[in-house]
């Protein structure tokens, strides 16, 4: 295999679009029709450093990174990622730089082979070139033979360009080719996330009935305008298929659905952030789930952040979410702990609560399936879990506006 480290890359004019929802990686018998013009196709039967193919994490080129030609799933070459000597170090391949545009959907299509589970990537950057805070982690399945994956994605707010990384953190090497972009529609979208779905077992599920608007609008030309502020679960959450069935359920109100958190960050440090994170970007329905608090320090800044809301920005409705796990570290029960604070914020401020720790204990329960099964790294959600969340966060809001208001006075 000829060496790739001395050779000096040369620009590549292809560019392509992308945006931020996923659908998962599934082997499929018969793959589906190509458009034309796809906005990437890259097959690596040249080398990947002449079309600005890069290193990504700590790999190194001709040192965990390879332009390979050992059983190639088609024609001669493809990437190959060693697993770094340092345990849980991350190493991959990243694309060059492609535009970005918003609203537009997208299908990304490759194949991998990988014995350990790994990773694929859409990382974004604003109009500056820094990159945003919101980005796009899904796992690539385990297989011992080549596999075809499929998914759907929209851009994150408010990225500009974007690149796709193809990355390991386990101890087995990861191949990919064939990489491919190109536009696809909403219907293309649901259909593979209710796909997903069942495939999923779920236990019997109840659509609730649907009665009346889920908010007034106030311009009802306007795009509705959903804000997912936290850190990386919420994160998680704006990248499921739940704008998707929200424009299911409502079909007059387009979502504009925007993370705006930081990853690792918790109620603390957010409640300083308010105007930047939320307020200007004149929220509809605002959704905070952040798992990366002090359970004892949490309920002050929680609560001072919906009051700041309401009184600045009175027409945007809040709902809080909990935690989706009961515990993540060493510290026993910590899920549990912050559920609770949560639930006694939301009381105290008379404001929703989407329990999402019990949705998940739920379904783990009724369908016997172990819960790495929603997890693509023990902590985040991976596309199963992802599916589970928007399914339950979509039918809740349907209830909750099912259901008559009270009565007020005698």
């Amino acid at each position: 295999m000829p060496p790739l480290s001395n050779r000096q890359p040369q620009k590549n004019r292809v560019h392509f679009i992308c945006l931020g929802l996923c659908v998962g990686g599934i082997a499929l018998l018969a793959l589906p029709a190509f458009a034309a013009d796809a906005i990437l196709s890259a097959d690596f039967e040249t080398d990947p450093l002449q079309s600005d193919w890069t290193t990504f994490g700590s790999g190194r080129i001709d040192g965990d990174l390879f332009w390979s030609n050992e059983n190639p799933r088609s024609g001669k070459h493809y990437l190959l990622v060693h697993p770094s000597r340092r345990p849980t170090r991350i190493v991959g391949w990243e694309s060059p730089p492609f535009k970005v545009s918003e609203g537009e959907l997208y299908r990304l299509t490759f194949w991998a082979r990988t014995a350990d589970p790994a990773y694929w990537q859409i990382s974004f950057q604003d109009f500056t070139g820094a990159v945003t805070e919101g980005d796009h982690n899904s796992q690539i399945e385990a297989s011992d033979d080549w596999t075809f994956h499929e998914h759907f994605f929209r851009t994150k707010y408010p990225g500009a360009t974007a690149t796709a990384a193809f990355y390991t953190t386990g101890n087995k090497p990861l191949g990919v080719d064939d990489v491919r972009i190109e536009k696809a529609s909403e219907a293309e979208a649901l259909a593979a996330a209710d796909r997903r779905w069942q495939a999923m077992s779920p236990p019997n599920q109840k659509t609730a009935p649907f009665a009346g608007k889920l908010l007034p609008k106030r311009n009802p030309n306007e795009p509705y305008r959903i804000v997912l502020t936290g850190d990386s679960i919420a994160n998680d959450l704006s990248n499921s298929s739940f704008p998707l069935l929200f424009s299911q359920a409502f079909p007059g109100s387009t979502p504009d659905c925007r993370f705006t958190g930081k990853a690792g960050t918790g109620w603390m440090k957010l409640q300083s952030q308010i105007q930047q994170r939320i307020l200007q970007h004149q929220p509809d329905l605002l959704i905070l789930q952040a798992i990366s608090n002090d359970e004892d320090w949490m309920e002050a800044p929680l609560e001072r952040l919906i009051e700041e809301c309401r009184t600045h920005s009175p027409k945007t409705e809040i709902l809080l979410v909990t935690p989706h796990l009961k515990s993540w570290s060493h510290r026993s029960e910590e899920g549990a702990l912050q559920r609770d604070r949560i639930l006694k914020v939301g009381a105290a401020k008379q404001v929703n609560v989407f329990d999402l720790q019990t949705v998940w204990a739920d379904y783990l329960n009724s369908t016997g399936r172990p819960l790495e099964s929603l997890l693509r790294d023990g902590l985040h959600m991976n596309e199963f879990g992802r599916e589970l969340s928007a399914r339950a966060l979509m039918e809740y809001l349907l209830t909750k506006r099912a259901q008559p208001s009270p009565t007020i006075g005698p």
